[in-house]
């Protein structure tokens, strides 16, 4: 993966290691700690998912206007606020604000997360990497927090609750702090361009499909496991919170354990069959804690949600390099911020409702019904994968479609005032754009402080401005660039131009403008 990508990963590491050191710890804290009655604390921590739901789709617009890296920095100093809120709240008056903040920097957070991974790894190999990688690092990450959370956390000392909502502000400034390291990603808008929505979003088929599967996998996945594992376990199955937690182990070792090898194949099957395959398992695994509540010994039951723990996490480890790569590989560059939104809405809509479904099925007797809707919906994502089979072409389906093959329809594209350019590869010793400038328009006079380029010319006339001279080049003729020299591309001709530009190492921060035109 490029260094910067790794960069933000690690960022992202350190900021998800401070979450998970509060995560479970918020509602004890404001329960048995500030003295706050259950329902009271209830409605609070439904009030701050209300929040993020709320603002999901401007944060989808800002990603695409203002850009990513600005948006998550935002983001993360909201969630560093509302952490330093938490630590002095002492009743529900004061925790009311804090949690409002939180919700509101949470929920969006992932499509901005999601949306700068893909714009920092615009090679689709390495872009699936990115975001399995990022995945089990997040998970371990809030596993390691959670567990230094359960031992420092006291009920009877507030200030130890007050360390940790502190120490997890701090992490997340430090994760906005590694921001500042990086490109803004922020997508220039052609004047002639039309103005874009969420209609767009939606305008592709497949795209559409996605978001389907999407919005099923998040009433069946994770807001579902968060909320009905511990009601189910603890009233159906009679297993105790410890099994409980050591299940919620279970499901992070196996997602830390088995992600690299679940990519090894999953980098080499058609996403749409990737995306069946992670349906059909979570449907295995609900099945199997519903198994949970049968007249069967202990160590039966404890087996039971065991196991469905570790199929669930299987499950995730197959989602987690598909859905985000699908999603940004068939939405246009111009409305990738909102595709990645309009993906989490869902999830943010799941983890207000989920908590009642699943309470409110089990409550009146009805677990069954409850473990049955669910193995339904991961059966109806399989019959999504099936159909999105049928619609995406093998280029939309597949990674790297035949082998370490490169052409327009698979590389990742970029249109910008002088015209629109391929990624061929972004590698950290090469990077190659292929070019297209439509007649009468020049890039901007630039330099590169250290990259070296080469211009090769495809098809039509380049005129290349140096400080001392000009060149014009034609089919076949190519030009060297030195780091540091000033210079700039033009097509004087009434043709279209196209050109290759290798670069010596990928040039985004490298590039200094001297003038505009």
């Amino acid at each position: 993966m490029p260094r910067q990508t790794r960069l933000f990963l690690a960022g992202n590491t350190v900021s998800m290691a401070g979450t998970g050191l509060v995560i479970a710890l918020t509602l004890i804290y404001l329960h048995q700690v500030r003295g706050l009655a259950l329902p009271v604390v209830g409605a609070l921590l439904a009030a701050s998912a209300a929040a993020g739901l709320i603002v999901m789709p401007a944060a989808g617009v800002l990603l695409d206007q203002v850009g990513a890296r600005r948006v998550l920095t935002g983001i993360l100093v909201g969630q560093a606020v509302a952490q330093v809120l938490l630590a002095r709240a002492h009743d529900a008056a004061t925790a009311l604000p804090a949690l409002l903040v939180y919700g509101a920097s949470w929920a969006p957070m992932f499509p901005a997360l999601q949306t700068m991974i893909a714009g920092l790894t615009p090679e689709p190999a390495s872009q699936q990497r990115a975001f399995a990688i990022n995945f089990t690092l997040q998970n371990a990450a809030l596993g390691v927090g959670t567990v230094v959370g359960a031992v420092v956390a006291s009920v009877r000392h507030p200030g130890s609750f007050q360390v940790l909502f502190l120490a997890n502000a701090a992490s997340c400034l430090a994760f906005a702090a590694v921001l500042l390291l990086l490109p803004n990603l922020r997508r220039p808008r052609v004047q002639s361009e039309p103005r874009s929505g969420y209609r767009d979003v939606l305008a592709h088929r497949g795209l559409r499909l996605v978001m389907v599967a999407s919005l099923i996998l998040a009433f069946t996945g994770y807001p579902a496991f968060d909320s009905g594992l511990p009601a189910y376990a603890t009233v159906m199955g009679h297993v105790s919170a410890h099994i409980v937690a050591l299940s919620l182990t279970v499901n992070t070792a196996v997602i830390v354990a088995t992600q690299l090898i679940v990519l090894r194949v999953v980098r080499r099957a058609r996403r749409s069959r990737a995306l069946a395959v992670t349906g059909l398992i979570l449907a295995v695994s609900w099945a199997v804690l519903g198994l949970a509540a049968l007249p069967i010994t202990a160590a039966g039951r404890i087996a039971c949600v065991f196991g469905f723990t570790a199929l669930f996490g299987l499950g995730e480890t197959v989602l987690a390099p598909t859905m985000g790569p699908l999603v940004n590989s068939l939405a246009a560059d111009r409305v990738r911020g909102r595709a990645n939104s309009m993906a989490g809405f869902g999830q943010s809509l799941a983890f207000i409702v989920s908590p009642a479904v699943a309470t409110g099925l089990i409550a009146v007797g009805a677990p069954g019904v409850w473990i049955g809707l669910l193995c339904l919906g991961c059966l109806g994502t399989v019959a999504v994968g099936a159909v999105l089979r049928r619609t995406l072409t093998v280029e939309q389906d597949r990674v790297q479609p035949g082998g370490n093959r490169i052409n327009e329809s698979t590389a990742p594209r970029n249109v910008f005032q002088a015209g629109e350019s391929w990624t061929l590869t972004d590698q950290p010793h090469m990077h190659v754009l292929q070019e297209r400038m439509p007649p009468g328009h020049a890039e901007r006079r630039h330099l590169h402080s250290a990259v070296e380029q080469l211009y090769y010319i495809l098809d039509g006339l380049a005129t290349v401005r140096f400080d001392d001279h000009e060149e014009t080049l034609r089919s076949g003729d190519a030009v060297y660039v030195p780091a540091a020299a000033p210079h700039q591309l033009r097509n004087d001709s009434p043709e279209a131009l196209e050109f290759l530009v290798i670069s010596s190492s990928p040039p985004r921060r490298d590039r200094v403008d001297l003038d505009r035109t």
